[in-house]
């Protein structure tokens, strides 16, 4: 059994015994193994950040059409300006529960109707 161990240490070194006292350090799979994890923690983080926003999102939203109006009016001025630094008015528009549709209809000028 000694000689065996030897053999291990004298072909891999400090790789030949991971799990015995140094938790797999310099090891690529516990090394990939620890980003996953910690990239699955800020996933979830993000996660319940955005459905908080979500929802303090919907209590601002205003009782009254006018009032909903200058809402959507506000959040679609924020995506325009966040959409002129990149491509995102997709997912501004689907993260703020607005639709893509009426973001480009709110910036087309509005024509005067005659009564």
């Amino acid at each position: 059994m000694l000689d065996r161990w030897r053999a291990e240490w004298r072909a891999k070194g400090e790789l030949a015994f991971p799990g015995i006292g140094r938790r797999g350090v310099g090891h690529p799979a516990v090394e990939e193994a620890r980003q996953i994890a910690e990239l699955e923690r800020k996933i979830g983080q993000l996660t319940m950040e955005n459905d908080f926003l979500k929802k303090g999102l919907a209590a601002f939203q205003g009782a009254s059409p006018a009032g909903r109006r200058q809402w959507r009016g506000c959040l679609f001025e924020e995506i325009h300006q966040a959409a002129s630094k990149g491509p995102a008015v997709n997912a501004l528009c689907q993260m703020t529960g607005l639709s893509r549709a009426g973001f480009y209809r709110w910036r087309l000028p509005r024509l005067a109707t005659p009564i």
